[in-house]
């Protein structure tokens, strides 16, 4: 084996560890992004409402919206 060849080898075996750590954090950040806790959140952050929060003003039941305004007099 020439020195050539063996220094192709040296980064031929240096490129397939860089790209077998390269597919790892891939995989690790593919999970942290769109694995099963990707949507859930334990805060809902300073200023926003929860859409779900029933305690907020902005949540009306289907009976509230049927109920007439009363009026005035």
């Amino acid at each position: 084996m020439t020195e050539l060849e063996k220094r192709q080898a040296e980064i031929i075996e240096q490129q397939s560890h860089e790209i077998a750590l390269l597919k790892e954090q891939i995989q690790v950040l593919m999970k942290k992004l769109f694995g099963t806790s990707s949507e859930k959140s334990s805060k809902i952050g300073a200023g926003q409402l929860s859409i779900f929060d029933e305690a907020s003003p902005f949540f009306l039941s289907q009976s509230q919206l049927k109920k007439k305004p009363t009026k005035k007099k």
